[in-house]
């Protein structure tokens, strides 16, 4: 049977969605306790720090790699489901569940946003070839309209999915390192920018941080976001007259969740090491 352990009654409701995907993935149903094994009434307050999760399917969820093509398709499938395949947690803490919880939406809204963009041009060039859309007597206009949507859908509508995920994924990146950020006098870091949390990460956990691959993957996110935040005012440029060559679309999406997921798992490293070392 799968076991929550909590440090207080308030720590249950957010570990009620973890409880359900074990369930459905573990050979028994997960309940929660408190140390004292007394049963403890459900409430909407998040897990203590450092909490421990322990449940009989982290076996599996350890042994997860990512799917093909970087996602995953089947009935019923939850929407935390998604983000199995960019995260998943070796040690269990609490403290990730919100992270995982982002990330996954951003894995669903990726997938729908590809999906609904792919359908809506599908339907929209059955329709040229048709000639469904043309109204009498205004058939070149009903042409020159039909085509700009086509053109819009897979230029701007599709850069704009996209540039949105990597923001969003980035934001949730750093929300994460600022849960790590917890000495009293990290308040300022917090409010700084990812460049300088995840130096300050890097120098209080040297032996659990490649910093090679964890910077590498922070100028990346760095450098996409950034990116899309000026190509929405014109202004993405790698130099005064040259333009940023960078696509925004799908596939950059996709790297984007991969890569925030590969910094979680180097921080959960360090933080569990943290927590380990504090008793």
């Amino acid at each position: 049977m799968d076991r929550v352990l909590l440090g207080s009654r308030s720590d249950r409701a957010r570990l009620l969605s973890h409880c359900v995907r074990q369930v459905r993935s573990a050979s028994g149903p997960c309940r929660t306790e408190t140390a004292d094994s007394q049963p403890q009434k459900h409430s909407a307050a998040r897990p203590a720090r450092g909490t421990l999760i322990i449940h009989a399917g982290q076996e599996r969820r350890r042994n997860n790699g990512r799917a093909e093509g970087g996602r995953r398709e089947g009935k019923g499938q939850y929407v935390i489901d998604h983000g199995d395949d960019y995260f998943s947690s070796l040690y269990g803490r609490a403290d990730f569940i919100p992270f995982e919880h982002r990330l996954a939406s951003l894995a669903w809204l990726r997938d729908r946003i590809d999906m609904s963009v792919n359908l809506d041009l599908a339907e929209l060039r059955e329709e040229r070839k048709t000639g469904a859309h043309r109204v009498p007597g205004w058939e070149g206009e009903s042409d020159l309209v039909l085509d700009e949507s086509l053109i819009t859908l897979d230029t701007d509508t599709r850069q704009i999915g996209a540039g949105i995920i990597v923001v969003a994924a980035v934001a949730t990146l750093e929300s994460l390192m600022n849960q790590m950020l917890d000495r009293p006098t990290d308040e300022r870091l917090r409010r700084a920018g990812l460049s300088r949390k995840a130096n300050e990460l890097a120098t209080r956990w040297p032996a659990a941080i490649n910093a090679t691959e964890f910077f590498a993957h922070i100028a990346w996110l760095k450098d996409r976001r950034n990116s899309f935040a000026h190509r929405l005012i014109d202004e993405d440029r790698v130099a005064h007259d040259q333009p940023c060559a960078w696509t925004f679309d799908d596939e950059m999406a996709d790297e984007a969740l991969a890569k925030v997921g590969s910094v979680a798992r180097i921080l959960e490293e360090g933080w569990e090491r943290q927590l380990t070392a504090q008793g």
